[in-house]
């Protein structure tokens, strides 16, 4: 994961937003397209739901503008749904390589994410502070 993400936990008004933050950093990785074409196409997202009248005035529609910049930006790259579910094959296959476990720290990587006692990774979505 970006290391710029890592510094803060994320906190996101529902799980669907956690995921649409999730899926974009999951495909970024994947190398389908750099974070910046994606800041890119949110900022258009967001200036074209502006121009029409629209608001942003909350973070429901702020995340309808992420999986719309997500869904478009693919579209541009010419990315096929199943390189999609080779995406997501990959990375549940990683999760759930014993590689992926944490039980002495030498895994290859930071151990400053929870998992569940079955070696799942907890879910993505922390409920904002109200």
């Amino acid at each position: 994961m970006n290391a710029a993400l890592q510094a803060f936990p994320a906190t996101f008004p529902t799980p669907w937003a956690a995921r649409a933050f999730a899926l974009v950093n999951a495909v970024a990785e994947a190398g389908l397209f750099d974070l910046r074409d994606f800041q890119q196409a949110l900022i258009e997202s967001i200036r074209a739901r502006e121009s029409t009248g629209g608001c942003i005035g909350d973070e429901a529609a702020y995340y309808d503008c992420w999986i719309e910049s997500l869904t478009t930006l693919l579209g541009k790259k010419g990315v096929a749904p199943s390189k999609l579910e080779r995406v997501e094959t990959a990375i549940r296959e990683r999760l759930a390589s014993p590689a992926h476990t944490h039980g002495d720290g030498h895994d290859g990587h930071d151990d400053d994410h929870d998992h569940r006692e079955d070696g799942s990774p907890q879910p993505v979505f922390v409920e904002a502070a109200r």
